[in-house]
């Protein structure tokens, strides 16, 4: 296509040049060849220019394709990372799940011993309270019958310890 369009360019310049009202135009240049190389040595700087235009496109397409490479890889890397992530978050959060049901449980069976503990010793402490009250009532009948007694007997204690005495000085007197 390139080599159509330059083809025609020249044929267009040299079909202009040498025919201006019959006369020759006066150029630079000496002949058509001269123009044509001209035209050629164009053509080839162009081609040259073109050549190297593709050739650091196609270095770039390489260079992206390399860059698409390494950025694939580093996707499915990345992937492979957070999907291990995600399975090691998710463990752990099963881990702690189950943890705190047990910590919950033990909690409750603590609550439930706590409060075993606490209803055992509030009836051990009305137990004693009533056995206190219990002894303080049965220490105040042995007080009053001990007061009781001692208010009927203790006439009769010196009585019977006068008569002792009195018998005891008898006998050493040794009446009989």
């Amino acid at each position: 296509m390139w080599s159509r369009f330059v083809l025609g360019f020249l044929l267009a310049i040299t079909n202009l040049i040498p025919e201006s009202y019959g006369e020759t135009v006066k150029t630079p240049l000496k002949s058509k060849a001269d123009i044509f190389r001209l035209l050629l040595n164009q053509e080839t700087l162009i081609r040259s220019a073109l050549e190297k235009k593709v050739f650091g496109l196609v270095n770039d397409v390489r260079d992206m394709t390399e860059s698409m490479l390494n950025n694939k890889k580093e996707i499915v890397y990345l992937k492979n990372e957070n999907q291990e992530l995600k399975a090691k978050t998710i463990k752990q959060l099963r881990d702690a799940k189950i943890k705190m049901t047990t910590l919950k449980k033990e909690n409750q069976d603590l609550q439930a011993e706590t409060n075993k503990q606490l209803k055992i010793a509030e009836e051990e402490s009305l137990a004693l309270r009533n056995e206190i009250q219990a002894l303080k009532a049965k220490f105040q009948s042995q007080a009053n019958v001990t007061n009781l007694l001692a208010g009927i007997f203790t006439p009769k204690l010196e009585t019977t310890y006068r008569s002792f005495t009195f018998q005891k000085k008898i006998r050493s007197l040794d009446f009989f």
